[in-house]
């Protein structure tokens, strides 16, 4: 990986560590052009109940598949609300000013809060084609 991102790149691990650098490689198959997307999906579905099948290591109460967690979050999220730290939303302010777009209010949590302290709030998730003038928190 690292001769695909840094590599080609040109910049990456023999550079300064400062200013950051990100690079990032994508590369993108379609099934469909080599054995097919059902012939995937089986393989893929066969590892996917493998890695699932195996005892989890010392200390983790499950074996859990790339993005699995996320998947998870997205639905709480689209359920619950998104939770942003304090200093998000007044740095997006200066851009809704400058776009006529206004900010959400956070709304109550529903469930377990994080300490109050952490400065962390709770906002809706809708869609933007629904509210047009409101700034997407996502």
């Amino acid at each position: 990986m690292e001769a695909l991102t840094a590599g080609l790149a040109g910049h990456g691990r023999a550079d300064p560590p400062e200013p950051m650098g990100a690079s990032l490689f994508l590369q993108i198959l379609d099934p469909e052009a080599f054995s097919g997307g059902e012939a995937f999906r089986r393989q893929m579905g066969w590892v996917a109940e493998a890695c699932l099948n195996n005892p989890p290591r010392a200390g983790f109460e499950q074996v859990r598949l790339p993005g699995q967690k996320g998947l998870l979050r997205r639905e709480q999220q689209l359920r619950d609300g998104i939770e942003l730290h304090a200093a998000i939303l007044p740095a997006l302010a200066p851009w809704a000013n400058k776009f006529g777009i206004a900010l959400l209010q956070p709304r109550r949590r529903r469930g377990p809060a994080r300490d109050r302290n952490q400065g962390w709030s709770v906002f809706p998730v809708f869609c933007a084609a629904a509210r047009p003038n409101a700034l997407v928190q996502a």
